[in-house]
C-alpha cells in the first residue's frame, strides 16, 4: 500500500485513491459502528490487525479494488469496492460506505459508485471490456 495520496478519480465532492495504510486504524475503529457493520453484514467486532488482513488480501487480488473515498481535502470520508469482478462476463458488485455519522446523508457514497460506474461505462465503450 502506498503512503502517497495520489488521486485515482476526482469527482464533485470526493475524490477517490488507494486505500494508505494510515487508514488502516481508522478504518477499524470506524466498521465498529452498528449503522456500518450491521448494513456490511459484519458478525463480530473488526480489529485493526483484521482490517489491515482484508486490505492487503484486496489489495493483491486481480478481481477485487478499493478506494478511500475521500474529501478534497483528503479528509477521509469511507470505502467504496468492487467484488468479484468478472471480466469475461462484465459484472461486479459494488458497495461503498459512509464512516462518520456527520458526513452520512451527503451523497458521497452515491458520487464514489457514480463516478466508478461512468469510468466502467467509458471503459466499456471504449474497449467493449
Amino acid at each position: 500500500m502506498s503512503h502517497l495520496h495520489t488521486p485515482f478519480l476526482r469527482g464533485k465532492k470526493v475524490t477517490l485513491r488507494a486505500v494508505d495504510d494510515a487508514d488502516i486504524p481508522l478504518i477499524a475503529d470506524l466498521i465498529n459502528d452498528p449503522d456500518v457493520y450491521l448494513n456490511l453484514l459484519l458478525t463480530g467486532p473488526n480489529r485493526t490487525q483484521d482490517t489491515r488482513e482484508f486490505v492487503d488480501i484486496i489489495s493483491k487480488s486481480e478481481d477485487n479494488q478499493i478506494f478511500a473515498v475521500c474529501g478534497h481535502d483528503d479528509r477521509w470520508i469511507g470505502m467504496m469496492g468492487l467484488i468479484r469482478i468478472d471480466f469475461v462476463h462484465r459484472n461486479a458488485t459494488s458497495g461503498a460506505w459512509t464512516g462518520r455519522p456527520e458526513d452520512r446523508g451527503k451523497g458521497y457514497a452515491t458520487e464514489a459508485t457514480l463516478a466508478i460506474g461512468a469510468i466502467i461505462n467509458e471503459n466499456y465503450q471504449e474497449t467493449g471490456v
